[in-house]
């Protein structure tokens, strides 16, 4: 699935009765939250000796909630998402996940505080994520599907506060 399909498909599950800048804000804390999720896995697998394999299918899932996010900040934004341009050649200089993650950290961060930086912001977010994926061998269609899938399962006729509270 491309990005731009993605980006169409999880708009339907928006809240939109929130106001825009409620939006923004919501979006704001669910990019810092699902980084942290993420963050706490990459600990796990660089620091506690996790293998890789035994999260594979968490970092697939909470990635996939961060394109979520990444999307519905350019969506309410009227903007497309930015196309990564990442080489095999900047993945491989990439030297941890410790510095990638803490690179999407400090750019969800200067995203939410410089707003007029924002299509830096973004690009280069859409780039860090993009290296992400490629360094842990995973699939960014995968990623979009699968999170396609789960949201539509858990919102089947669009965003409801009902079904937020009882997920499916």
């Amino acid at each position: 699935m491309d990005i731009n399909t993605y980006q169409k498909m999880s708009k339907r599950t928006l809240n939109l009765s929130l106001s825009h800048g409620e939006l923004q804000e919501n979006i704001n804390l669910g990019l810092i939250g699902e980084v942290g999720e993420v963050t706490d896995i990459i600990k796990k697998i660089q620091y506690h000796n996790h293998p890789l394999t035994s999260h594979s299918r968490e970092l697939e899932k909470e990635i996939g909630d961060i394109y979520w996010y990444f999307c519905a900040y350019c969506t309410i934004n009227n903007m497309d998402v930015p196309s990564p341009c990442v080489s095999s050649e900047k993945v491989q200089k990439t030297s941890s996940y410790y510095k990638l993650v803490i690179d999407i950290y400090n750019t969800v961060y200067e995203l939410i505080n410089y707003p007029s930086e924002e299509e830096e912001c973004l690009l280069i977010l859409g780039n860090l994520l993009k290296t992400l994926i490629l360094k842990l061998d995973l699939s960014l269609d995968v990623i979009l599907e699968n999170n396609i899938s789960k949201l539509t399962k858990r919102y089947p006729e669009g965003f409801s506060s009902e079904h937020s509270l009882n997920r499916a």
